[in-house]
C-alpha cells in the first residue's frame, strides 16, 4: 500500500505542515475567529519568518537594532521596537517604503539599509512578481506592528 506522501507527492514533513496548518485553520475557524484575523495572523508569522531570515542580522532577533552584523555597520540599526513611539501612530506605508527601498536614491547616505524590494524582485526565484515582493513586505510590516511597546 503506497503511503498518503507517495500519493500526493509531497514529503513527510510538508505533509504534517499541511495537516497541522488546515487543522489550526479549521480550529480557529470552528472557534469562532474571524477569518480575518486568522489572515492576520499567518501574515504575521510569515512576516516573523522573513524577519528572521533578512532582517534579525542587523536588527536582532528582537528588533532592537543589536543584530550580529550591527556592530559592524558605520550606522547603528534602527530600534524596530520604538516606531510608534517614534511617529506617535504606525506609519504602514512608511515602514513598507523603507523596507522596499523603490524610492529611495541609490547613492542615499540616508538609506543604509539594503533595498530589499529591488532584492527580492532580482533574484530571489521564489516571488517572481511584484505581487509577492509586496505581499512579503507587507507581511514584515504586520510582523513589525506587532513588536511595538510604549516605553524605552
Amino acid at each position: 500500500m503506497r503511503s498518503l506522501e507517495a500519493i500526493a507527492g509531497i514529503g513527510a514533513r510538508r505533509l504534517a505542515i499541511l495537516v497541522f496548518g488546515t487543522s489550526l485553520i479549521a480550529s480557529a475557524i470552528g472557534c469562532g475567529v474571524p477569518e480575518n484575523e486568522v489572515h492576520e495572523r499567518e501574515m504575521v508569522a510569515a512576516g516573523r519568518a522573513s524577519f528572521r531570515a533578512y532582517c534579525a542580522g542587523c536588527h536582532g532577533p528582537d528588533a532592537r537594532g543589536d543584530g550580529p552584523a550591527a556592530t559592524q555597520l558605520t550606522v547603528k540599526p534602527a530600534d524596530l521596537t520604538q516606531i510608534t513611539t517614534r511617529y506617535g501612530t504606525f506609519p504602514d506605508e512608511a515602514i513598507y517604503d523603507r523596507i522596499d527601498g523603490y524610492n529611495d536614491p541609490a547613492d542615499s547616505t540616508v538609506q543604509m539599509m539594503p533595498a530589499w524590494g529591488n532584492i527580492w524582485r532580482g533574484v530571489n526565484r521564489e516571488w517572481e512578481t511584484q505581487q509577492d515582493v509586496r505581499e512579503r513586505i507587507n507581511e514584515i510590516v504586520a510582523y513589525l506592528k506587532t513588536l511595538q511597546t510604549t516605553s524605552s
